[in-house]
């Protein structure tokens, strides 16, 4: 399944507390909150790189196209924009 940014937008990182609330939770900011929300992304994060074998081949196949660009134009033989 693709991401998309969205996907990764957390509107439950900005509470809206009366006073009673804020002060039962121990006075947490929305950094506190947002904190939290990072380290438990990060944790829970796989540890090996998130492109699949698909993006990775796709990237190879860029790189190669794009060095033999740059050293077609160093040889002069493609014009440079």
């Amino acid at each position: 399944m693709e991401q998309h940014p969205t996907d990764q937008l957390s509107p439950g990182v900005f509470l809206r507390q009366g006073r009673d609330d804020y002060e039962k939770s121990g006075r947490r900011s929305a950094f506190d909150t947002a904190r939290d929300a990072a380290l438990a992304a990060i944790a829970a994060a796989p540890e090996e790189g998130v492109l699949n074998e698909a993006q990775l081949r796709e990237i190879a196949v860029l790189a190669a196209h794009a060095d033999e660009h740059i050293v077609a134009a160093y040889a002069g033989a493609v014009e440079v924009i």
